[in-house]
């Protein structure tokens, strides 16, 4: 599929408009309180099953997704901090086993994969021209 450089342009900064880091922040702070009430449901149903653990960062980094509605890494990067930090928190608070620390790198990257904007197409080709670096020449 071919696309003129004015649809380019206009997507590329559809994207810059539309993305908004401090709204992912809001949201990842928003997503943090279900989040927490979804530890501590957890720790009333006795046993649980581990996977169970990925479901409160998942819903941090929708409602990022949600309010934020960034693509870029570096916008992305605090909402995974406040998982991280939330998770943390709740391991500590609630007495999980503390062996569950270690998967803290995987709510880190369950954050991060899930606050990120699905993009379409045309949007998946103005993200990597931007990353060849094709619109700080103009």
């Amino acid at each position: 599929m071919k696309f003129t450089e004015q649809e380019i342009q206009q997507t590329y900064n559809e994207l810059n408009q539309t993305a908004s880091p401090w709204g992912a922040l809001v949201g990842a702070l928003m997503g943090s309180i279900p989040a927490i009430a979804m530890y501590a449901f957890f720790v009333h149903i006795g046993g649980i099953l581990y996977v169970f653990l990925l479901i409160p960062p998942a819903m941090i980094g929708f409602a990022a997704q949600f309010t934020g509605r960034v693509y870029r890494v570096e916008h992305r990067i605090p909402v995974a901090v406040i998982a991280c930090l939330v998770y943390s928190a709740s391991i500590y608070y609630f007495n999980y086993r503390g062996w569950l620390y270690f998967l803290t790198p995987i709510v880190f990257t369950t954050a991060l994969v899930t606050a990120k904007r699905r993009l379409n197409q045309i949007q998946d080709w103005v993200v990597d021209m931007q990353a060849e670096g094709r619109f700080e020449q103009q």
